[in-house]
């Protein structure tokens, strides 16, 4: 679970607006050479920096990031850490949920149905992404 985590943190919500990038962008046709070198660098990079994760883990015998912090830079810092991490995760919620208002706001427009940004932001907030958070497991 640690390591799914620490996964999905490190690759982000930028995969999920790389493919609308890519498509305005479109028009040239040298988008998708730049395109396809800009995944390819930044896998190369992403699959690095896991490896290095992977490779402290094993050193330290250590799962999380508070975890690996205290075993090499000692306890003082540690909550800082797990501060950051939450902090990481709320940040990372408002950029899917950027992704996701933008989206459905260019869906509904294609059936010519306006909604501003900030009711399109609310309404998947409330409706997607609220009943999720409040789940205990996904299971």
């Amino acid at each position: 679970s640690e390591i799914s985590t620490m996964a999905k943190n490190i690759i982000g919500c930028g995969v999920l607006s790389l493919s609308g990038g890519l498509a305005q962008a479109a028009n040239s046709p040298a988008a998708i050479y730049a395109g396809n070198f800009w995944i390819l660098a930044l896998g190369a990079i992403f699959g690095y920096f896991c490896y290095l994760i992977a490779k402290v883990c094993d050193m330290t015998g250590r799962t999380t990031y508070r975890g690996i912090w205290q075993e090499t830079m000692g306890s003082r810092g540690g909550m800082a850490i797990s501060l950051a991490n939450a902090l990481k995760a709320a940040l990372a919620d408002l950029a899917y949920a950027s992704i996701l208002a933008d989206t459905t706001r260019s869906l509904l427009a294609s059936m010519d149905v306006e909604l501003s940004r900030p009711i399109c932001l609310i309404a998947i907030t409330l409706v997607a992404i609220l009943p999720l958070c409040l789940l205990e497991n996904l299971h």
